[in-house]
């Protein structure tokens, strides 16, 4: 993974699943450069878990964290697209407006990735962003087959 600052680090418990299910662990990376923030996290899903079920929360988190609620799982907000992304391990990558902490709209670049248990997302966050930084950076991710 090829991050373009030294990354700050977080470690947290959250709750994708639903309050009546064990929280998962969510390892985070995260840098800011010149307005941009860059980000990885990884999760490793839990034994017997769906995991189109795990990256459906996991999606609506996210929106939610950019000031959008989505209304049931499977419908996209407004802006939102899937891309194609057929790469090995790339189960899915989305792109669309959203705020920031401050309300300042922002685009996000996602990439869902998933080796063995283990599911991935490297994200870019921003606004005026090139499609060149944002291939590079999602190509800098290199999984190993489990």
């Amino acid at each position: 993974m090829l991050m373009p600052c030294k990354p700050e680090k977080a470690q947290r418990s959250v709750p994708l699943l639903g309050s009546d299910q064990p929280a998962v662990e969510l390892w985070m990376l995260s840098c800011d450069v010149q307005g941009h923030t860059f980000a990885w996290s990884a999760l490793r899903v839990p034994e017997g878990a769906d995991a189109v079920r795990i990256e459906q929360a996991w999606r609506q988190a996210a929106w939610i964290s950019l000031a959008i609620r989505p209304e049931g799982e499977d419908l996209k907000p407004t802006g939102w697209r899937q891309v194609d992304a057929a790469r090995p391990m790339v189960r899915s990558q989305w792109e669309g407006p959203g705020m920031n902490h401050r309300g300042q709209p922002l685009q996000a670049h996602w990439r869902w990735l998933q080796s063995g248990d283990w599911m991935h997302l490297a994200a870019i966050y921003g606004s005026g962003l090139q499609a060149e930084t944002v291939q590079t950076f999602f190509d800098s991710f290199s999984l190993q087959q489990p």
